[in-house]
């Protein structure tokens, strides 16, 4: 066999492995979204017990596909009013994919520029700072960032808006969802580049007589880039876990806070049985469309700074 045919076969053969991988996943992720969707319904109650009732996710699940033929599956209750989900959804997923993307840009640059500038050869009170502002639960954050606007800015004469603004976007949410990629991306920078300040590299960089702000950005920023992409999967999970909460207590019209105030019926009795499931799937497939335009967007922002960063 020639080679152009071998390498045809060969890149054939990769590309129908990556799609299998891809379908296995698209799959993974759809078995993921419908089981937790349904979980709540695997709870029932028969004269005032609870009890474990597997077949009624099933029904449900069986039903959401029935209505995708008269569109029954984006309809749910809000009140006593009949809403299209299906309308709505683009305006919810943009407010939520935003509360990820800003936040996430602003907070992973800001970081790796404040790890890569302010390192130092151990382990400094910044660290531990960022550790501790990191592990803040987001609901303690947020009523911070509250009362720092009430009493600090607007005494100023500084107008700060704490609830959402016609876009569906509040400044004081967004600075809560940025703390965790601000404080993670600083502790990975300052990581990379205190592992990579005396890397041969790097020496050798110096005695070529390239200055430190060369060294700085050619060698140990473009070092710390690679590291920041493989920490975004946990980034952004940190920061949707913070998003439910930001966007239910800022009341934002994001996708997430459908789940609080909506698909559920409130703490009160009846609260699993009013359970809209439909609207589960919905609001949980969302925000998994939301991490993958977010990943996509963050992944190919720090590509490239990575290039900008070392001249390619």
């Amino acid at each position: 066999m020639s080679p152009l045919p071998r390498r045809a076969s060969a890149a054939l053969a990769a590309a129908l492995r990556a799609a299998l991988k891809a379908a296995m996943r698209a799959a993974f992720f759809a078995l993921a979204i419908f089981a937790l969707a349904g979980a709540p319904l695997a709870v029932a109650t028969e004269g005032g017990r609870p009890r474990f009732a597997p077949e009624r996710p099933v029904e449900a699940a069986v039903r959401w596909f029935r209505g995708l033929a008269d569109g029954s599956t984006f309809e749910y209750r809000l009140g006593s009013t009949r809403w299209d989900f299906a309308e709505y959804a683009p305006s919810f997923l943009a407010v939520s994919a935003a509360n990820l993307a800003i936040p996430g840009a602003v907070g992973i640059a800001l970081g790796s520029l404040a790890g890569v500038a302010l390192r130092s050869r151990r382990r400094g009170w910044l660290d531990r700072a960022a550790d501790a502002i990191a592990a803040t639960p987001d609901f303690i954050l947020a009523l911070a960032a509250q009362v720092f606007v009430i009493v600090a800015l607007k005494p100023l004469g500084l107008r700060v808006r704490i609830g959402p603004s016609q876009a569906g976007l509040s400044a004081v949410a967004l600075a809560v969802i940025c703390v965790y990629p601000l404080c993670f991306s600083f502790r990975v920078a300052a990581r990379a580049s205190r592992r990579i300040a005396d890397a041969d590299f790097v020496v050798y960089a110096r005695a070529k007589g390239l200055s430190e702000g060369q060294v700085l950005r050619r060698h140990v920023g473009a070092a710390v880039v690679p590291e920041i992409v493989r920490e975004l999967p946990t980034i952004l999970s940190f920061m949707q876990g913070t998003l439910f909460i930001v966007e239910y207590l800022f009341a934002l019209p994001g996708i997430a806070r459908f789940l609080f105030t909506t698909a559920f019926s409130g703490m009160r009795p009846g609260f699993y049985q009013v359970y809209q499931y439909n609207l589960g799937v919905f609001v949980l497939a969302g925000i998994g469309l939301a991490y993958i335009l977010v990943y996509a967007a963050l992944r190919l922002s720090l590509s490239l700074a990575r290039k900008v960063l070392v001249n390619e």
